[in-house]
């Protein structure tokens, strides 16, 4: 009997995938999808220039997190202060990927007594798919804070706050007043999860909020700059759950691969930091210089300001498409420009704006980041 994905994100995912341009998952190509996680050529060109790798390759042996003993020294990549790591309470468990810390950190949770995760802003939707497998509550709110002060105590242990920063697939940085207002929930004993996968270097929030029992921390680095292959995830956290999750990553996952450990190396003491990212900086920057200029010349079109990292928001003042008519749409737009995109609802973007919004990829090539957008707004402002 064939079962099918009942995740409603991926659903609409797999149905923009099956219009011709909206991307292949098997073969990591796409041909016209704005929205498309992988980089282009030229970014990948230049980052095969800059990226030095040491290989130190094991064929045989097992190798897990904890034999590494390198999570003092992730704490301090990620920014964790000295104070704490000399404490000894924190701990950095490096796990193969962001999807299997979200796994780990959950059933951790759930272990724990939670049972309802409150996402405050988008997150990325394997969360609640996850959380919904553990049994878990995941209720959406469109002010989560004002849902906390009417539903909830902050004083519940049953309750945890999930938080993605950047704002997942926007690289929209929190707001200094949500900080302000996670800070006296934290210090009220509320339950915290920043899912940072998409963090760049400095601007971890491991630096301005504890790491104590009730708040957790994902990392992915490398996912920062579009190193998608060669990537590890790290969960930092109180040592009180250290053996816990080394065990459930055993058992869900088991050892780490060739290039966790080849990632790990390379971001602790290779020239992660010192090439890669500044590399990355560089071409994002002049990308984005570029396509904001773009964006100026469309008046229903805006960009957000503040945002880093190479994902980025296109909001348009055209009214939010049904699901339905979303389809019909990105077919006609495919048929007449040879682009697509994702709309940004999949992401839970709707709770914020009612509007058209959809994400550009500034790594793809500029004839699909720069021209295709271009060609893009053009055709919405023809016909929507």
């Amino acid at each position: 009997m064939k079962i099918e994905s009942d995740i409603a994100e991926e659903v609409l995912i797999d149905k923009i995938n099956d219009i011709p341009g909206g991307g292949d998952h098997h073969s990591g190509e796409c041909d016209g999808n704005l929205s498309f996680w992988n980089p282009g050529r030229e970014y990948k060109t230049l980052m095969k220039s800059v990226v030095k790798l040491e290989r130190e390759e094991e064929l045989f042996d097992y190798r897990y997190a904890f034999t590494l003993q390198r999570w003092n020294d992730l704490q301090r990549a990620f920014g964790v202060p000295e104070e704490t790591i000399r404490s000894g309470r924190g701990y950095a468990n490096a796990t193969t990927c962001s999807s299997v810390s979200i796994v780990l950190l959950l059933q951790t949770l759930e272990r724990i007594g939670v049972k309802t995760i409150l996402p405050v802003g988008p997150y990325y939707y394997s969360v609640r798919g996850i959380a919904e497998e553990f049994g878990m509550e995941f209720p959406l709110a469109a002010q989560p804070f004002e849902e906390i002060n009417t539903r909830f105590s902050v004083f519940d242990s049953q309750l945890a706050l999930w938080i993605t920063s950047p704002i997942y697939g926007s690289g929209e940085p929190l707001a200094e007043e949500t900080k302000q207002e996670l800070r006296r929930l934290h210090d009220a004993g509320a339950v915290l999860v920043f899912d940072e996968s998409l963090a760049l270097p400095g601007k971890e929030l491991c630096r301005e909020f504890p790491v104590d029992d009730h708040t957790f921390f994902i990392y992915s680095p490398h996912k920062s700059i579009a190193m998608n292959s060669l990537k590890f995830s790290a969960i930092v956290c109180d040592t009180d759950y250290t053996d816990f999750i080394d065990n459930r990553q055993d058992v869900y996952v088991g050892a780490l691969a060739n290039s966790n450990i080849e990632a790990l190396r390379h971001y602790i003491d290779g020239n992660f930091k010192t090439e890669c990212v500044p590399a990355y900086l560089d071409f994002v920057g002049k990308r984005y210089r570029e396509f904001a200029a773009l964006v100026k010349e469309f008046p229903f079109a805006h960009l957000a300001a503040g945002h880093s990292g190479h994902y980025h928001n296109i909001t348009t003042d055209i009214p939010l498409p049904g699901r339905g008519e979303y389809m019909k749409m990105l077919t006609a737009l495919y048929r007449d420009t040879g682009c697509i995109f994702y709309p940004s609802d999949a992401m839970d973007f709707v709770r914020k704006n009612s509007k058209l919004i959809f994400r550009v990829n500034l790594l793809t090539d500029r004839d699909l980041s720069i021209e295709g957008t271009r060609k893009t707004l053009q055709w919405i402002e023809k016909h929507l």
